[in-house]
C-alpha cells in the first residue's frame, strides 16, 4: 500500500529515490529484528519479541492516521464498490499460496519429505491454483491479479528477479547466525550481529540505486550489478567460510546485502516502467507476493540442505564409529532440534555434528549462486524502457 501511494504521489524518477529510502528502512527493520530478538531471547525470554511489536504497531497507526493524505473520493456507494472486490480470487490465490508454502516451511524439520502430507499439500496447491486461474480468466469482472500482466514478458521477469534475488538473499541471511554458533559458539545475539555488514551493504545499495535513476533513468545495468554482487558475497562465503572465519571474511556478507538492496529498488521501478497505469494495484502486489515467496523458497531450501547433509553426515560417521542405530537415531534427533545440542555432545560426536552443519551451509551458499544466477540471466533479457 505504501508503494502504492508512493507512485501516486510522486514522478516515476523521483518514485526511485523515495522508493530506495522505504526498503532502506524495511530492510534495517527486518534485519535488526533477528539480533534482537535474540538478544531478548537470551535475556527476558522470546515471548518479548512478539508482545514488543504492539507498541510499534501502535505508533504507525497514530502517524498514519495524522499523516497520511485524505483517501481519494470514489463514484458509486460503499456496497456497490465492496461488491466489486474479487473476494473468490483472493481466498483462491491465498489458499493456493499456502498449500505450496506449508510443505516448504514443515518439510525437512517437522516432517520428513516422504511423509504423504507433502505431496498431498502439493497437490492441493496444484488444484487451488487452477481454480484460481479459472475464476479470473472466466468470471471475475475486476480480477485481483489480471493474468494477462503475465504476457507481458518485461512484467514476468521483474517479477522472477525480485524472487530470485529476494530467496538468494534470505537464504544466506538464514545461514549466517547458525554458522557463527556452530563454529565459534556464540550466542544468538552475537550471531545476528554478523548480519549487520549486510545491512549496511543494503542501506548504501538502496539509496545510491535511488540517485542514481533519479539521475541517469536507468535501471537495467544496476540489476545486473545487483546479482554479480550477490554471486560474489555467496562465492566467497563458499569457497572461504570453513570453520576458522576471522573478521575480515566475517564481511563476505556485505555484497549480498548491497545486491539486495539494488534489485529491490531497481526492481520496483522495472516493473513500473512496464506496465500501464491502471494495473499499478495488481503489478505491485504481484511482486511483493514474488518477494514473499522467493524469501520463504530460499530459508526453505537452505533449511533443507543444512538437515538434510546434518542427517546424512550423522548416519554415516556415527555408523562408521560403530554406533547403534537407535544412539544414531536419537543425535540426530536432538541436533535437528536445537544447535545448543553441540554443546551437550561428546567430543567426537561434537566434530561430526559441526562438520555436518558446515557443509550443509556450504550447500546452501550454492543454492544461493543458483538464485541470484537466475536473477542475472533474466536481467540480461530485460527491456529498458525510458523513464
Amino acid at each position: 500500500m505504501d508503494s502504492l501511494l508512493l507512485d501516486e504521489l510522486a514522478p516515476l524518477r523521483e518514485v526511485a529515490s523515495w522508493q530506495s529510502y522505504m526498503n532502506v528502512i524495511a530492510t534495517v527493520g527486518r534485519s535488526i529484528g533477528g539480533p534482537l530478538g535474540g538478544f531478548l531471547a537470551d535475556t527476558i525470554g522470546w515471548r518479548w519479541s512478539f508482545l514488543g511489536q504492539s507498541p510499534i504497531f501502535a505508533v504507525s497507526m497514530i502517524i498514519a492516521a495524522i499523516l497520511l493524505p485524505s483517501t481519494t473520493q470514489t463514484e458509486g456507494a460503499t456496497i456497490e464498490r465492496i461488491k466489486r472486490i474479487d473476494a473468490l480470487g483472493a481466498l483462491l490465490l491465498g489458499g493456493s499460496v499456502l498449500a505450496f508454502m506449508v510443505p516448504l516451511e514443515v518439510g525437512g524439520q517437522k516432517i520428513p519429505w516422504s511423509h504423504p502430507l507433502v505431496p498431498i499439500l502439493a497437490a492441493t496447491g496444484v488444484i487451488i491454483s487452477a481454480a484460481f486461474v479459472l475464476v479470473e480468466s472466466r468470471w471475475a469482472k475486476e480480477p485481483i491479479f489480471p493474468l494477462r500482466l503475465l504476457k507481458s514478458g518485461d512484467i514476468t521477469k521483474t517479477y522472477l528477479i525480485a524472487f530470485g534475488q529476494a530467496a538468494a538473499q534470505l537464504g544466506m541471511m538464514y545461514t549466517v547466525p547458525i554458522y557463527f554458533q556452530v563454529s565459534q559458539r556464540v550466542s544468538s545475539t552475537v550471531a545476528g550481529a554478523h548480519l549487520f555488514p549486510a545491512v549496511i551493504g543494503n542501506t548504501v545499495g538502496g539509496i545510491a540505486t535511488g540517485l542514481i535513476i533519479k539521475r541517469t533513468g536507468r535501471y537495467r545495468a544496476l540489476i545486473i550489478f545487483s546479482a554479480i554482487s550477490s554471486i560474489t558475497s555467496y562465492a566467497l562465503m563458499l569457497l572461504r567460510w570453513h570453520g576458522e572465519t576471522n573478521w575480515l571474511e566475517s564481511l563476505y556478507v556485505f555484497p549480498g546485502g548491497l545486491g539486495m538492496g539494488i534489485a529491490q529498488s531497481a526492481a520496483f521501478i522495472a516493473l513500473q516502467a512496464s506496465i500501464n497505469p491502471k494495473d499499478k494495484a495488481a503489478a505491485s502486489s504481484g511482486i511483493f507476493l514474488a518477494v514473499t515467496l522467493g524469501s520463504v523458497v530460499g530459508m526453505a531450501g537452505t533449511s533443507a540442505a543444512i538437515q538434510g547433509f546434518l542427517r546424512h553426515d550423522i548416519q554415516q560417521n556415527l555408523g562408521d564409529l560403530g554406533k547403534s542405530q537407535p544412539f544414531i537415531d536419537e543425535v540426530i534427533r536432538k541436533a535437528a532440534e536445537s544447535v545448543s545440542y553441540i554443546d551437550e555432545a561428546s567430543e567426537p560426536i561434537r566434530k561430526v555434528l559441526v562438520e555436518g552443519y558446515i557443509r550443509g551451509i556450504e550447500y546452501g551458499h550454492g543454492l544461493s549462486i543458483v538464485f541470484s544466477g537466475i536473477t542475472l540471466v533474466t536481467a540480461l533479457l530485460l527491456k529498458e524502457r525510458k523513464l
